[in-house]
């Protein structure tokens, strides 16, 4: 039988953008032709034989590490490469399948195009379900909780007898630290639903009033005060405290009484980690309000711990009291509120729920199966809470056809890799990122020493469907900010679908560091938004974006924010539609809290419920040649505005870190005095990259078509300025220049907004005048009205626009603009090649 052998050859993709300005280049490897040596060539099979396996084909491994150590004892290179060929069937992972530098240049791949599956989900045997009513013990004792009118319905898994792990619920949200989801079960395929209530819709201030807001963690952050806590300090403020309007007849058991001697300040005095009155055969041992508390774009949970009695006190109503606080309190705004309470076998009363009993060791799994029974069901369970596969300092590895799935972590991570690639794969039913192409230190986004690392160089994610996430897709980190050193690192051609289940703020693509792309994707159907930028010099390109941001407000399906550092990101050629919104507003493209520099041409952005661009502050903006479509106005500028004579907003002071961080030297850090300052050492520069980042920047937007030539608003960064005294809430500054100087970086100017083509949309929203600020040459001019896509001639299924376009005769645009906007805009080609032949997986 002729097999063949991986060997590399540099092929370069190579991706055009803006003018000529950047070009993007991708090493990808070529599988070489058939009867080559068979040497590097190993198989694994789940049949394997432990003993005496030798790799080949008649006789496989029995594992993937098998394989991998058999291959490290050879001489592999770039023309020399290692294959492992899975044969077809389901892997099981019981820890992490490690790559490491000594498995450079290995290619793991679905052999012949055979199914193959790597996944930490458990099969449960279908037999060691029992009936609740055939099963007897203290490990069961909980069950007295569940309503009679479901209790002969249920059935009963005992993870413990197997040893499988019943895993934790964990505190998580919106700028918590991440950590894994709790387990999950799958049946015929689709997800279950963990124990709640209600079953449908959700609760809001009508179910459960604020009696006591909690605590707000978000103002003890570095950026919003000069006394920022520990995050140990943090989740030990005080948690919300509930009146109860009108819920489950349950709720009484949703957790134990509140003890008298307890403060009225909950957790942040005298609360006992565990409440002394537990008793699992009356009440909830682990129940957990989850959902929207304050912002409809920061989901948050915290632990229901106890409820007071009405009937035993004063109080009008009875009180739920929680443990942990939320991160942005509970709001006083109404329509907000949309919980859940989770995790309460009390409320299993409804087919496809199911609990998992800790308390006290049990480590019972209960289950109401559709249709009342087990049967014949296909039943696992994700317990595992590792990334699948993780490669670390490894060079040239490839992952090809082959699912992923099943682990309440990461599905797969890199750290310090370069040119690995993983390649017409699949990732669903994992509850953090399906890939983490390096890693951030957890920080929130407006903490100044926010920052990431290990996402290496040229590293590729191609021809990937993923879907069915508990977080987010494909986290890329790459390249150095200060010394503004490319990562290369490369997403396209993927579809993305149903993410952010599970948490908010997990976009299908994050852009971190510098130098990255995401291009040719389709991504679709997500309740947040799908791609986000924190970083320099990243491009978004020809990407198909459809139904997105339906579960958020003050959300946009591409965000950035919280950096006037982050420059040269350019947003090109994409298709946005239909950007939907809860209880407020959300926008096409959002830069967010001082965002500057964004470059935005050539987009079509259709049926946002908002604006279609919103810059929150910020300057140096490029907004030209795009598509609006039915949306409220095409472009919103915000100023920084004063607060009384002191800093505008409190966590703007993250603006002059970094200021510190990106553009001083250190010679400039010591005679401030801020290198013996604890808050401040540390944020300073070498001059050789200062002088990298002015005259990189500075030829970037001073070059850009349409951008002002006149010098009071050319694009200076050497001249961008805050006052030092700026970080200190103190200071006087209601008279200072940096309100109106068009070189402070608080001033939105420097921007340009030029032929963009309005079809039933709104134009400038200037409630902040921003036009004040920049030329009125270049800004809000040259602009085309429609009254519908027919009219301007605008195929909205290929994005392509007819020559007989009333834009041909337009002097601002003409047949030249309308055959350039052609000749690249090619949207139809985003998402996955479905059509691929599976036998050039390996091409």
């Amino acid at each position: 039988m002729h097999l063949t052998k991986n060997m590399t050859k540099g092929c370069i993709v190579s991706i055009m953008v803006l003018m000529g300005l950047i070009f993007y280049t991708h090493c990808v490897s070529v599988h070489a032709e058939k009867n080559e040596c068979l040497e590097n060539t190993v198989y694994v099979s789940i049949s394997g034989k432990s003993e005496g396996a030798d790799g080949s084909l008649d006789n496989p491994f029995p594992s993937i590490e098998d394989a991998r150590d058999y291959l490290r004892t050879k001489d592999l290179d770039a023309e020399n490469r290692g294959l492992i060929y899975l044969c077809g069937g389901r892997y099981r992972v019981v820890e992490s399948i490690k790559l490491t530098a000594e498995d450079s240049y290995i290619t793991l791949a679905a052999y012949q195009g055979e199914p193959v599956e790597i996944s930490g989900s458990l099969t449960l045997n279908n037999g060691n379900f029992k009936k609740l009513s055939e099963v007897k013990g203290d490990k069961y004792s909980s069950a007295v909780r569940l309503r009679s009118s479901v209790s002969d319905k249920v059935y009963v898994y005992d993870l413990g007898a197997e040893n499988i792990p019943a895993g934790v619920i964990y505190k998580n949200g919106f700028n918590w630290k991440k950590q894994p989801f709790q387990p999950e079960l799958v049946v015929d395929g689709v997800l279950q639903v963990l124990a709640q209530y209600p079953n449908s819709g959700v609760m809001t201030e009508n179910n459960i009033g604020r009696q006591d807001f909690g605590e707000k963690v978000r103002m003890y952050y570095f950026d919003k005060t000069d006394d920022a806590k520990t995050y140990e300090e943090m989740l030990q403020m005080r948690a919300p405290v509930w009146d109860v309007n009108s819920l489950s007849p349950n709720y009484k058991s949703w957790a134990p009484p509140y003890v008298d001697n307890w403060t009225e300040e909950g957790n942040k005095a005298g609360q006992p980690d565990i409440n002394p009155n537990t008793d699992n055969t009356r009440y909830e041992t682990d129940g957990w309000l989850s959902g929207y508390f304050e912002n409809n774009y920061a989901n948050d949970r915290v632990r229901i711990y106890s409820i007071k009695d009405a009937s035993a006190t004063s109080n009008a109503k009875d009180w739920i009291y929680c443990k942990y606080p939320s991160m942005y309190s509970v709001t006083r705004r109404s329509g907000v509120i949309r919980l859940h309470a989770i995790n309460l076998l009390c409320e299993l009363d409804m087919e496809g729920e199911y609990y998992i009993d800790r308390y006290n060791g049990n480590n019972i799994l209960y289950y109401y199966p559709k249709g009342g029974m087990i049967g014949n069901k296909s039943i696992s369970f994700t317990a595992f809470d590792q990334p699948l596969l993780t490669l670390e300092k490894a060079e040239g590895v490839q992952i090809r056809g082959i699912k992923f799935s099943g682990t309440t972590g990461y599905g797969i991570t890199m750290m310090d890799c370069v040119s690995c690639a993983v390649k017409n794969c699949e990732l669903y039913n994992i509850s953090l990122d399906a890939i983490r192409i390096g890693m951030n230190n957890g920080t929130i986004t407006s903490d100044p020493s926010y920052k990431t690392w290990g996402g290496g160089y040229k590293n590729l994610v191609y021809n990937c469907t993923i879907h069915d996430m508990g977080g987010g897709g494909v986290f890329m980190a790459g390249g150095d900010r200060k010394s503004l050193r490319r990562g290369d690192n490369l997403v396209r051609n993927c579809e993305f679908y149903n993410l952010s289940r599970l948490a908010t703020y997990t976009p299908a693509v994050y852009l971190e560091g510098v130098g990255n792309t995401a291009a040719y994707n389709y991504i679709h159907d997500c309740p947040h938004m799908v791609i986000q930028i924190m970083g320099n010099d990243m491009l978004v390109t020809q990407n198909k974006i459809v139904n997105t941001c339906y579960n958020a407000s003050d959300q946009a399906p591409i965000y950035s924010g919280r950096d006037w550092g982050w420059l040269g990101n350019q947003i090109t050629y994409n298709y946005i539609d239909r950007v939907r919104a809860s209880h407020g507003s959300n926008y096409g493209i959002y830069m967010d809290d001082g965002l500057s520099g964004m470059i935005i041409r050539n987009n079509i952005i259709r049926s946002v419920e908002g604006k279609a661009v919103f810059a929150n502050k910020g300057y140096g903006h490029y907004v030209t040649d795009n598509i609006i479509i039915d949306c409220r106005s095409y472009l919103e500028v915000w100023q920084f505005v004063r607060d009384g004579k002191y800093r505008p907003v409190a966590n703007e002071k993250v603006m002059a870190y970094r200021f510190f961080y990106g553009l001083r030297s250190y010679e400039e850090a010591v005679a401030s005095g801020d290198e013996a300052n604890k808050s401040t050492k540390g944020y300073y520069n070498t001059a050789e990259n200062i002088r990298k980042w002015y005259k990189h920047y500075n030829a970037l937007y001073n070059n850009l078509p349409d951008c002002s030539k006149k010098k009071e608003h050319a694009f200076d960064l050497s001249k961008k300025y805050l006052p030092l005294g700026f970080v200190r809430n103190k200071d006087n500054y209601s008279e200072h220049s940096m309100w109106s100087d068009k070189n402070s970086i608080l001033v939105a100017s420097n921007i340009t907004a030029v032929r963009n083509i309005l079809v039933k949309t709104g134009g400038l929203s200037d409630d902040q005048d921003a036009k004040n600020y920049n030329d009125p040459d270049t800004f809000n001019v040259k602009v085309h009205k429609a009254d519908s896509a027919d009219a301007l001639g605008l195929d909205l299924a290929t994005g392509k626009i007819s020559i007989q376009s009333p834009l041909a005769k337009d002097k601002n645009y003409g047949s030249d603009w309308i055959k350039e906007w052609n000749g690249t805009f090619d949207v139809e080609k985003a998402g996955t090649i479905a059509d691929m032949d599976k036998a050039k997986l390996f091409n």
